[in-house]
């Protein structure tokens, strides 16, 4: 024990000379720790050997002249690694071993808070991304207002502890480009209400793919040349963890059949 490699000395003997050695006793109130070398010099004895006639350990006079650890007197601080002297073998601990487990730790933490998002619900969200619409679809001829489906998805993530249900679905599209007897003009915005999409809902840490289609209708009267139009789309999501608004990642075209 570190206990046993230090000398304990009480002096009873304060306000009078030392018994031995001739030089004045110490002074003091209670127990205190002496080094080797300091509690020789205080009984008048050399750190080599104890004085002729000493007395047996425990009396006063009486020094341990074994090899003692390093340590101021009458403060015994809490073991460190870093203190010059605690431990013989401490030399042999590389400097960097404390920076490179800090980093091994730190490692792992981020291992474990990755794979513990679905479950721990740390960063737990919900996502909606990659909406994607019908590329094309031909009206034939002769049409006149002739409804037809745009198809559309998009991909749902939720990552929480909860079921997310899906409450309402809005579409807003665009005319963002028309090439030959196109009859509209560019920059007209029409919206609607999306009724059919399913699924629902959404289990906790589950992934779907809402699907939907949005009604549309063409008229044809027989051009001469290519014609048709392209349309952009803005969905708006209301769902029990929040309402989302995402962009098409594409155009739908909408060919209108010559004549």
């Amino acid at each position: 024990m570190i206990c046993d490699l230090y000398v304990i000395q009480v002096d009873i003997t304060a306000g009078r000379k030392g018994e031995r050695g001739g030089g004045p006793a110490k002074t003091g109130i209670g127990p205190s720790v002496l080094l080797n070398g300091e509690a020789a010099s205080a009984n008048g004895v050399s750190s080599g050997a104890s004085a002729a006639g000493s007395s047996a350990p425990g009396e006063a006079g009486w020094v341990d002249t074994t090899r003692k650890l390093t340590r101021p007197r009458g403060l015994l601080r809490p073991l460190t690694l870093n203190r010059p002297g605690l431990y013989k073998y401490a030399a042999v601990i590389p400097l960097h071993a404390g920076r490179a487990f800090r980093l091994l730790l730190c490692g792992t933490l981020l291992l474990v808070m990755a794979g513990c998002v679905p479950i721990c619900g740390i960063g737990a969200k919900l996502t909606l991304s990659n909406a994607h619409v019908d590329s094309t679809h031909t009206c034939p001829n002769p049409s006149s207002s002739r409804p037809y489906d745009v198809h559309g998805t998009i991909d749902v993530n939720n990552y929480t502890n909860n079921n997310v249900t899906i409450k309402s679905m809005s579409e807003t599209n665009t005319n963002t480009a028309a090439h030959g007897s196109w009859s509209g003009a560019v920059g007209t915005k029409a919206s609607s209400d999306i009724k059919n999409f399913e699924p629902k809902s959404i289990g906790a840490g589950n992934t779907a793919t809402l699907r939907f289609s949005i009604g549309f209708v063409c008229s044809n009267s027989g051009p001469t040349q290519e014609t048709y139009g392209d349309f952009s789309f803005k969905f708006k999501v209301v769902t029990s963890s929040g309402t989302y608004n995402l962009d098409s990642t594409d155009t739908h075209r909408l060919q209108i059949q010559t004549g």
